[in-house]
C-alpha cells in the first residue's frame, strides 16, 4: 500500500501527502528523491534487459483500483479494461477511472516509460478495476474477466487473510488457460502470514526486499514465499499525473509481473510452469541456501530469467508447496516420473536384447562345434 501519494508539483518540488496511523503530513521532496526511487532499475540491470526485449506483444492485466490511462508515463500503454466495482463512485466502464492511485502505481512499474521506468515498456496493461465493499468477489469477477480478455499475465498486488473459493476458481481457471497470475504475500503488521490469493497453488508469490538487499521489514515471510523482488522506497505515478513513493510487496508484485512479461515476450508460449521454473532456477539464492521463508528460492534476476538455458519441462511446485530444494537438471529428472521410467524400460529393453544376441553367438557356436 502507499505511504505516500502525491497531489501536486512544479519544476522543482513534488508535494507528497504522507498517510501514517495518527493522521496525515505533508512533506516536500524534489524530483531527485523520485528519481532515487527509481533503484531497482539498477538493481534488477533493467537498461541492460531492455536491448534483449521491452516485453513486445504482452498483455498484463492488474486487478487493482482502476489505472489513469491519461498519466504522462502511462499514455499509450493501457489497453480498455473493465470495472467491477460495487460502489456508487465515479466510473468509466473501462477500468481507466482511478481513485485511489493505487492501480495506476502498479501499472507504472509494470509498463511506465518518462520519469517511472517500467519493467516491460513495450507491453501493454489491461485494467480491471474491483473497488468496493464486496472487493472478493469483484476480484474473482475481474480475474475472470481478464483471463477472456487476452491478458498472458494477471498481476494482484493485494491480499486477504481468508481463501474465496470463486477466487481460487477464477485463478484456477487462468492457469489452466496458461496465464501466470503473479501476487503479493501481504505486508507487516497488517498480517504476519502469506495471504490470499499468493497463498492458492500455481500462484507465484512475491516478497519484498530493502535497498539493501535484505529483506524488507513490511514483508510478509512464509513458507509460501517463492520470490522475491524490490519492494522499499519504490517511485511510482499517482492520482493528479503526479507520483508518490512507497513500501511493500504491492511493488515487488507488479515488478516480477514486468519481468514474466519479459519472459514471454522472449520465449513465446512457454507454459506456466516453464515460466515459474526459469524464474525460480536463475533467481539469486539470498538468504539460506536453497528455498526459505523469507526470499523464497530467492531474488529476481531479470537477466539470467532471459539468458540462462533453462530446461522447459517438469513442473515445479509453488504456491503453498515448502520444498526446500532448489530445481535444477537433477531434481528436473526426478520430477517428472514419465522421464524417469522411458530411461528405465530403455535399459530393460537393452538388457534383454543383449541376452538374446548373446544366446545365438551361444547356440551358433556349439553347432559349429557339433559339426566339427
Amino acid at each position: 500500500m502507499h505511504l505516500a501519494q502525491a497531489m501536486a508539483r512544479s519544476s522543482s518540488v513534488v508535494l507528497i501527502i504522507v498517510f501514517g496511523t495518527t493522521g496525515a503530513g505533508i512533506e516536500a521532496i524534489t524530483p531527485d528523491d523520485v528519481a532515487s526511487g527509481q533503484w531497482y532499475v539498477s538493481a534488477m540491470h533493467l537498461n541492460e534487459a531492455h536491448h534483449i526485449t521491452k516485453g513486445a506483444g504482452v498483455v498484463v492485466a492488474v486487478v487493482d483500483s482502476g489505472v489513469d490511462a491519461g498519466h504522462p508515463v502511462l499514455q499509450g500503454s493501457i489497453l480498455p479494461g473493465a470495472d467491477f466495482s460495487d460502489s456508487d463512485q465515479e466510473s468509466s466502464g473501462d477500468g481507466h477511472i482511478d481513485l485511489d492511485g493505487h492501480g495506476t502505481g502498479m501499472a507504472s512499474l509494470i509498463v511506465g516509460h518518462g520519469r517511472i521506468a517500467g519493467v516491460a515498456p513495450a507491453a501493454k496493461v489491461l485494467p480491471v478495476r474491483v473497488a468496493g465493499a464486496a472487493q472478493r468477489t469483484n476480484f474473482a469477477q475481474g480475474i475472470r474477466w481478464a483471463a477472456n480478455h487476452g491478458a498472458n499475465v494477471i498481476s494482484i498486488s493485494s491480499s486477504a487473510p481468508m481463501a474465496d473459493p470463486r477466487e481460487k476458481a477464477a485463478i484456477d481457471e487462468a492457469t489452466r488457460k496458461n496465464i501466470v497470475v503473479v501476487a503479493g504475500v501481504g505486508n507487516m503488521p497488517n498480517s504476519n502470514s502469506v495471504q490470499y490469493p499468493a497463498r492458492y497453488p500455481g500462484v507465484i508469490a512475491v516478497a519484498a526486499t530493502a535497498l539493501d538487499g535484505s529483506r524488507s521489514a513490511t514483508s510478509v515471510t512464509g513458507p509460501e514465499v517463492l520470490l522475491a523482488a524490490p519492494g522499499d522506497h519504490i517511485s511510482l505515478a499517482d492520482l493528479r499525473h503526479g507520483f508518490s513513493l512507497a513500501n511493500g510487496t504491492s511493488d515487488s508484485t507488479a515488478l516480477v509481473s514486468g519481468v514474466v512479461a519479459l519472459i514471454l515476450s522472449r520465449f513465446p508460449g512457454l507454459s506456466v510452469e516453464a515460466v515459474t521454473r526459469r524464474l525460480t532456477d536463475t533467481a539469486d539464492d539470498t538468504g539460506p541456501a536453497g528455498r526459505d521463508e523469507d526470499f523464497g528460492f530467492g531474488t529476481v534476476n531479470l537477466l539470467a530469467a532471459l539468458t540462462a538455458q533453462v530446461p522447459d519441462h517438469g513442473a515445479l511446485e509453488s504456491g503453498n508447496a515448502a520444498t526446500k530444494r532448489r530445481p535444477g537438471a537433477s531434481s528436473l529428472a526426478a520430477s517428472n516420473p514419465t522421464n524417469s521410467s522411458s530411461g528405465l524400460w530403455y535399459s530393460v529393453l537393452l538388457l534383454l536384447v543383449s541376452l538374446v544376441i548373446a544366446g545365438v553367438v551361444i547356440a551358433t557356436i556349439v553347432v559349429v562345434r557339433t559339426k566339427v
